[in-house]
Parts: C-alpha cells; structure tokens; sequence
C-alpha cells in the first residue's frame, strides 16, 4: 500500500483522477467552466469534451509567440474572477 486509505476515491472509483476535460476529479473548485451537471449532460448527448490542460497550453504558446513576435518586453495579464483583499 503505497498510499493512505483516505487519500483514495470512495465515490465511484471507477471515474478516474480526471475530469473528460482534462482537469483533477477532486470535486474541489471553484466552476467557472462546466459543472457536473453539464458534465452529465454532454455526455448523455455523447458530445466530446476538449481537454482544457490542452486547450490552455495552446493558448499561453500562441500567446508567447505573440509577444515574442512584437518584441514585448513582458505582458500584464489578470484573472478577473481571482479577487483577492
């Protein structure tokens, strides 16, 4: 046993550590993308679902090249929804 029984999935194990999005299935974040109730939903449809670490990655290297192009010496990015006091 390489790990602590509590650290283990107890609900429905057979899901897996990811979300078909490609994000942990910890059920513990903030849903500012699809809710489970979307999850379950799409896949009643038998939609595919993008994989966000993806579709993030493609995004911050299409980014990078952008700046490096233009020869910018940094960029100020901010999460709108990431408010702290």
């Amino acid at each position: 046993m390489t790990q602590p029984y509590r650290d283990t999935r107890k609900i429905d194990p057979t899901k897996g550590a990811l979300l078909p999005d490609g994000t942990p299935n910890d059920n513990n974040r903030v849903e500012i993308g699809p809710t489970q109730l979307a999850f379950g939903e799409w896949q009643a449809a038998g939609l595919t679902l993008p994989n966000l670490q993806k579709m993030r990655e493609f995004r911050w290297k299409r980014l990078t090249q952008h700046v490096v192009e233009r020869g910018l010496g940094g960029l100020l990015i901010f999460d709108p929804l990431n408010i702290r006091y």
